[in-house]
């Protein structure tokens, strides 16, 4: 059985290790908010808003825009590929014709 002055020194060190964990918690909420802040002030630089639902909306009009330039890029190559091959049908044609 412990005396009390075990109990009073077990209760000791779990307040130290809870201590400890609380002033680590803190750090990392400091760092975080520091980081936050400077992606805010880069958002606010490179986007003119740090708003994420403004972000998102940025975000959601560059990938329709790059969905659009993807569609053009390959109806254009499509489109060459398509005419490449009615040339070669056609180099076939007149290469069997001279033959």
């Amino acid at each position: 059985m412990k005396t009390a002055q075990e109990k009073f020194r077990e209760l000791q060190e779990k307040g130290k290790k809870i201590e400890q964990a609380a002033i680590q918690i803190n750090t990392k909420i400091e760092s975080a908010r520091e980081a936050y802040q400077k992606l805010a002030q880069l958002a606010k630089e490179k986007y003119k808003t740090s708003d994420i639902n403004e972000l998102k909306k940025i975000l959601q009009q560059w990938q329709e825009e790059n969905e659009i330039q993807i569609k053009k890029y390959q109806e254009a190559i499509e489109k060459l590929e398509q005419e490449v091959n009615e040339k070669n049908d056609l180099i076939r044609q007149i290469q069997q014709s001279i033959s």
